[in-house]
């Protein structure tokens, strides 16, 4: 019988600031991130939010606005991590504002 297949949140952050906690895809699992998304609506300063790989440092999707410009950022498309390998969300802001952070998709295991 073939197995169902669920999207999963991997992370949510609301009001990050600076780096996040990292999530690592655990042993025996492959993440493939389908949807990345932030909001945005700073009061202080110029907002920019970043999913990263970890081991390398890359921004792999990133989004940012001004003060008083409201924004919402989404990536749909299909980012994969092998297992042991981890990604986080990074924010720079000013203090006083954040970004809200959201991470999902499917998590697969060999059958």
């Amino acid at each position: 019988m073939a197995r169902q297949l669920y999207s999963v949140p991997f992370q949510t952050v609301k009001g990050l600031t600076g780096t996040g906690t990292s999530v690592t895809v655990p042993a025996g699992h492959r993440y493939v991130i389908k949807q990345v998304t932030f909001y945005m609506n700073p009061t202080f300063g110029v907002s920019r939010a970043f999913l990263e790989d970890d081991v390398t440092g890359a921004a792999l999707f990133s989004g940012g606005t001004t003060i008083g410009t409201p924004a919402w950022f989404g990536f749909y498309g299909a980012i994969t991590f092998e297992q042991l390998t981890a990604f986080h969300f990074h924010v720079d802001v000013s203090p006083g504002d954040g970004v809200d952070c959201y991470v999902g998709g499917y998590d697969l295991t060999s059958p």
